[in-house]
């Protein structure tokens, strides 16, 4: 029974620590870019974006540490403090894959491999500034690649 409490005891002390600060954000875990790559739950949630200083929302991985339930949650944690301009984010797959509404098309496509396993892919392109480019997002690995875009893929669209 003692085991107990002396671990609820470090769970409370650290859980109340202040973490380390760095970036626009004051908290930790409020620097750690979104993702919904990599995880089983991806929810449409709050999280701090570095880059514009400010809670948005995004969907996310749902455990991910830049992840809140509410606004108010995320402002809370993750207060902005002023900052030089920040600088355009790297617009790659995983950024469209988070603005997906900015995106001109997308389709969910789905295949079996040659062991039977069913894998769907999400393709989308027609994204402002990359109007030029070919994202897929696997959901069976949770990768996210940028294609060429050429004739190749007129079949898909």
């Amino acid at each position: 029974m003692h085991w107990f409490y002396v671990t609820l005891l470090v769970l409370v002390t650290f859980s109340s620590m202040p973490q380390c600060t760095y970036g626009a954000a004051t908290k930790k875990n409020c620097s750690e870019p979104r993702t919904v790559e990599g995880c089983s739950i991806i929810r449409l949630m709050w999280s701090f974006d570095m880059d514009t200083n400010k809670c948005e929302r995004h969907f996310v991985c749902s455990s991910h540490a830049n992840a809140f339930q509410s606004e108010m949650e995320c402002k809370n944690t993750c207060r902005a403090v002023p900052t030089r301009k920040p600088k355009p984010p790297l617009r790659d797959c995983s950024y469209w894959l988070l603005h997906l509404g900015q995106c001109a098309w997308s389709t969910l496509k789905q295949y079996f491999d040659q062991q039977g396993t069913l894998h769907k892919v999400l393709w989308f392109t027609g994204c402002k500034g990359s109007k030029n480019k070919l994202y897929s997002y696997s959901l069976y690995s949770g990768n996210c690649k940028e294609h060429a875009f050429c004739n190749t893929y007129n079949n898909l669209l």
